[in-house]
């Protein structure tokens, strides 16, 4: 034997629509995931041997709640009702114009004008490009906010963050990001 539940909206005890239905199968849930942010470079960034430099995320591809600014801070800035834990992520791909002359190098979240966490590589006898990804739960209040930095040292050439790999693969895989979402309170 089934059963058959048939219902438009699902409620929370305070009245919240969890799930709605529009009767022909189609489903919106509330907002999971929300506040979410993605940017990337919108072009190479240089790089001062051995000098820690915010990293200009100002090519926004998602900001559902407004809070990441892509032309002043390249920040993300926890919005009122939206405190929380944060999955929160960078990657970046540093390079050396010369083919060999990156030798180590940081990606370093920062919360609050300080820094919370790094990921760190280190190519010892020199490398022309090396991608680095970190990754954290951070716990942010409204008001708090998460930004990227990074330092590289290099034993001879240009350093830079890399933008983009359009040789590659013909449509530009992009090398360097900043992510973020909401995953609870």
């Amino acid at each position: 034997m089934s059963s058959i539940l048939k219902v438009d909206q699902l409620q929370d005890s305070g009245g919240n629509a969890i799930i709605t239905s529009d009767g022909s199968g189609n489903l919106t849930t509330q907002k999971l995931l929300y506040p979410a942010w993605s940017a990337t470079l919108s072009t190479d960034q240089s790089m001062t041997n051995g000098v820690t430099v915010k990293v200009s995320f100002a090519n926004e591809i998602l900001d559902t709640d407004s809070a990441y600014d892509a032309t002043t801070n390249y920040r993300f800035t926890v919005p009122s009702g939206k405190a929380g834990k944060y999955f929160v992520m960078s990657r970046l791909t540093v390079k050396s114009n010369n083919g060999t002359g990156m030798v180590d190098g940081r990606t370093l979240l920062y919360k609050n004008g300080s820094s919370y966490s790094f990921a760190q590589f280190d190519s010892g006898s020199g490398a022309e490009r090396v991608a680095v990804t970190n990754a954290e739960i951070i716990n942010l209040a409204v008001g708090d906010y998460v930004e990227v930095y990074s330092v590289i040292t290099g034993s001879s050439g240009t350093l830079t963050l890399d933008y983009v790999d359009s040789a590659a693969t013909g449509h530009g895989d992009q090398r360097c990001s900043f992510h973020g979402y909401r995953i609870g309170s």
